[in-house]
């Protein structure tokens, strides 16, 4: 009796054999050829350095030195600024005790000032620093535009000395570029009117304490009275917009006074009615009058870290009107006072 197991055993075995040796057949020829292209390229570059060798030989310097020629790669570690490294750690030792308030000029190039404080002090771009000599004179004004680490670079401006290196600097505060918040009018002036009104007002403010004003109000005054029962006046005034430039001063710092010009625009509108006894309309007037009105304001701003707040004064510079029963100015004083969100 056949044994079926040994038969196919035989056969799977004379087969993987089989296999085996095509594989090796396949496989020696590539790696011989793999070989020989490494040799060729070593070769090659025997040959090119040979070469460069003999050419560098018939060079008159080089008759009598023998050349040898070594592959190397070389790795090198940077090498760090010491000082730089050790002036950092001095002012991060430094910095929980001593802050950004008082610091000293280390450089001086045109209008460019360098000053020894920066991130680690907490420094901001648009910082405002007074410059002072030795006596505690007034030299200059400086404000930060690029911070590093332990210093920081910016410009001077409102210049009265030249800046030098060594003089002291000390922080004024942080200058806002743009403000953004709520507004709110009123008064009741000598002739009964009354204002009142609410809205946004949007400025932008300039290194030199300048800056600009928008407000777009809701504001309206409003006055009805008569002489006796049989007289009757409604004047209303609306003031929406305004626009104008102001002045600061003391700027930046927690409170800076201002003063400020503009234009509004500026509507009026007017009625006078008086009856007889009998309720009959003798006499009347209207008048209706819209322009662009000149505006003055006074205020002074109270700055935080992140929110200032504006009180201040605006009279507009209304016109006059020629009605019954006597002309009468629209020139009304507006008491404001504003929250806005600064940065």
């Amino acid at each position: 009796m056949i044994n079926f197991s040994t038969f196919w055993l035989k056969r799977i075995s004379a087969a993987s054999f089989l296999a085996l040796g095509i594989l090796c057949s396949i496989c020696g020829p590539l790696n011989a050829q793999a070989e020989t292209e490494k040799q060729q390229t070593a070769v090659k570059e025997q040959a090119e350095l040979e070469k460069l060798y003999r050419e560098l030989k018939k060079e008159k310097p080089y008759k009598d030195i023998e050349i040898h020629y070594m592959q190397k790669t070389v790795i090198q570690e940077q090498r760090g600024n010491d000082e730089y490294i050790n002036h950092l750690v001095s002012e991060l030792r430094k910095s929980l005790q001593k802050g950004k308030r008082w610091g000293v000029v280390r450089r001086v190039e045109g209008n460019l000032v360098e000053i020894d404080k920066g991130a680690v002090h907490k420094v901001r771009e648009r910082d405002v620093y007074m410059v002072y000599d030795a006596s505690g004179n007034y030299k200059s004004k400086m404000e930060v535009e690029a911070i590093a680490d332990a210093i920081s670079i910016g410009s001077s401006y409102g210049r009265k000395k030249a800046v030098e290196p060594g003089d002291t600097v000390k922080f004024r505060g942080q200058r806002k570029s743009l403000e953004l918040g709520l507004i709110y009018g009123f008064n009741e002036t000598a002739r009964g009117e009354k204002y009142w009104g609410l809205g946004m007002i949007w400025q932008y403010n300039f290194r030199s304490s300048w800056g600009f004003e928008f407000a777009g109000t809701y504001l309206k005054g409003l006055c009805t009275s008569g002489s006796d029962e049989w007289e009757g006046v409604r004047e209303q005034v609306d003031i929406p917009i305004y626009f104008g430039a102001r002045k600061y001063f003391y700027y930046p710092f927690w409170f800076s006074p201002f003063i400020g010009l503009g234009g509004s625009y500026l509507k009026v509108d007017y009625t006078y009615v008086r009856w007889d006894n009998s309720y009959i309309i003798v006499d009347q007037d209207a008048m209706s009058s819209t322009r662009i009105a000149p505006y003055f304001v006074i205020g002074t701003q109270f700055s935080g870290e992140q929110f200032k707040i504006e009180l201040g004064a605006r009279y507009f510079y209304g016109p006059e009107l020629n009605v019954k029963p006597k002309p009468i100015k629209v020139r009304p004083t507006i008491y404001c006072a504003s929250i806005s969100f600064a940065w």
